[in-house]
């Protein structure tokens, strides 16, 4: 940088709009000590929305249940037996801690704070995804009390894990996580002792489990992506090809999850792809040519005569193939994936996963009601509802939309913690929104229940 060109960035600036908190972690983060780097504020910005943000978020998302619940982690029952979430994110915690503490003690922060970072990627996009409604439940029992003890272990853990890298942030979190319910506890974070593996909580069987899981799911979203079909719509089917039987063996383990997270009736796992798609053979010409050079061509040809079943078996296994007089080698041959009528299919690796994208009537009108759920929850956090608030509900939709109401009010009522749901338009005053949902007119609006009521 030249500050005679004007291509220097002041770091005070940098400073006052992300904090440096920020600055600290996107320099931890973006290169090893010693290397070149691109700075600038749009950068530590990234940085804060990929990172900071997200904890920052998942921490207010315990607090708000924790305060509304009256969750006292020093008075608070241990939990009974703990479910196969929360003992999935242990292992991960304790290999993290171990992890972290090992890249540390080998002068490797970069390394470790990016262990951070994908940790608590997990911690919210799967673990507080799939655990919402154990907190939401308002009776408070073992399953909700061990998602309380889980998420708070994780949380105060990773304050002492990040007080090398974000000092501030991991002293806030400290201060309310510990020292506000513990004053015996040490007076700061940078005084309190570095986090210890539990080897008690390992479970490398559960952790390859949830990898697969995560696979299969992340597979699964981009198949409904590619077919245009959003996940509240529910679907039929997925489809699921494994690479070998002890993925299978895994993602029978958590099926349940990975049903309810693509939102389908069914999971099935499959010895073949021949399902949902079929191949088509292409030759890597450029590959051919620079090993055949003018006898490209022949060799292309003679892959063509081969039998595309023996084709796609030999490259699938990694072996060469005979072709005439010619060797031609898996790489030089592509396999592109072609979805059968009825199915959205998505390959990676020796994955294949497929969702049937026939809509029958009575998905098509659960997807509906989860659309307008989805739509009255947002209209409820703008109206600056908490989160235990009940609500009078009003939904004046046109004759197609009845069927919708009559079969799926119930759920409705309940999603939306609706005391009372009537058809019909919303009173003077309610709080209204007006949506399309797949082409029908729908007005709604609520008022908020006395809390007598």
């Amino acid at each position: 940088m030249s500050k005679s060109r004007g291509n220097v960035v002041d770091p005070w600036s940098v400073i006052r709009q992300h904090g440096a908190d920020a600055v600290r972690w996107y320099l931890f983060t973006a290169t090893p000590p010693g290397s070149d780097r691109r700075f600038s504020a749009t950068l530590v910005g990234e940085a804060v929305r990929r990172f900071l943000l997200i904890l920052w978020n998942t921490y207010n998302f315990f607090l708000t249940y924790a305060v509304l619940d009256g969750f006292d982690p020093t008075k608070a029952p241990n939990p009974g037996p703990r479910t196969v979430l929360d003992r999935w994110l242990l292992s991960e915690l304790h290999d993290l801690v171990e992890g972290v503490t090992d890249l540390l003690e080998r002068y490797d922060p970069t390394a470790a704070a990016r262990r951070i970072e994908g940790f608590v990627d997990l911690l919210s996009t799967w673990y507080v995804r799939r655990s919402r409604r154990r907190f939401w439940k308002t009776q408070s029992d073992e399953d909700k009390l061990s998602a309380f003890h889980t998420l708070y272990t994780c949380l105060e853990t990773l304050s002492r894990l990040l007080a090398p890298f974000t000092p501030f942030l991991a002293e806030a979190l400290y201060q309310n996580l510990v020292r506000s319910v513990d004053p015996h506890a040490p007076l700061s974070v940078h005084l309190a002792s570095w986090p210890v593996p539990d080897p008690s909580w390992r479970d490398p069987t559960l952790q390859r489990a949830t990898k697969v899981a995560l696979t299969v799911v992340r597979l699964g979203r981009s198949a409904r992506s590619k077919a245009g079909i959003r996940t509240r719509m529910p679907l039929e089917a997925l489809l699921v090809k494994l690479p070998s039987l002890q993925e299978e063996s895994a993602l029978r383990l958590l099926a349940e999850e990975v049903r309810e997270e693509l939102n389908v009736k069914r999971l099935e796992v499959v010895a073949n792809e021949e399902t949902f798609l079929s191949y088509t053979v292409r030759a890597r010409r450029d590959l051919l040519g620079a090993r055949y050079g003018p006898r490209a061509e022949d060799a292309v040809h003679a892959l063509g005569v081969l039998p595309t079943r023996q084709v796609v078996e030999a490259v699938k296994a990694g072996k060469p193939l005979t072709a005439g007089e010619f060797t031609i080698l898996p790489e030089e041959v592509d396999l592109v994936p072609q979805d059968h009528p009825g199915y959205s299919a998505v390959v990676e690796g020796g994955y294949a996963v497929a969702v049937t994208t026939t809509l029958t009537p009575d998905l098509h009108q659960e997807g509906l009601a989860r659309e307008l759920v989805h739509r009255l929850q947002d209209l409820r956090r703008k109206a600056g509802l908490e989160v235990e608030d009940r609500i009078y509900l009003w939904v004046e939709a046109p004759a197609h939309f009845q069927p919708v109401l009559e079969r799926w009010g119930a759920y409705i009522a309940g999603e939306t913690l609706a005391l009372r749901l009537e058809m019909g338009a919303p009173p003077p005053g309610a709080t209204t929104l007006e949506a399309t949902l797949d082409g029908l007119k729908v007005r709604a609006g609520f008022q908020k229940a006395p809390e007598s009521a």
